[in-house]
């Protein structure tokens, strides 16, 4: 889970960056009409970007609260086992 955490967190940064990178390759093409469209292309997908970034944040949150929930209850039991209360 906790690996899980990490790797969401990672998509959420690259969604909310997407908007240099798709400047970055406009910038890198050479072409005026391919960069306008490369840039077009990537505003019109800002709210679905960010619907999902938003998304991506709740299940990495989630994964986070389990990977949590998980080691608590690993300690607990190990406190169990060995006769602590």
């Amino acid at each position: 889970m906790g690996s899980l955490w990490s790797d969401l967190s990672a998509v959420k940064h690259e969604f909310d960056n997407a908007d240099q990178h798709s400047g970055d390759a406009a910038d890198a093409v050479g072409h005026p009409e391919l960069a306008r469209r490369i840039r077009s292309f990537s505003s019109g997908w800002d709210s679905h970007r960010r619907d999902l970034s938003e998304s991506i944040e709740k299940l990495a949150k989630m994964a986070l609260t389990i990977d949590n929930a998980f080691d608590d209850s690993e300690t607990e039991l190990v406190k169990s086992i060995a006769g602590e209360q």
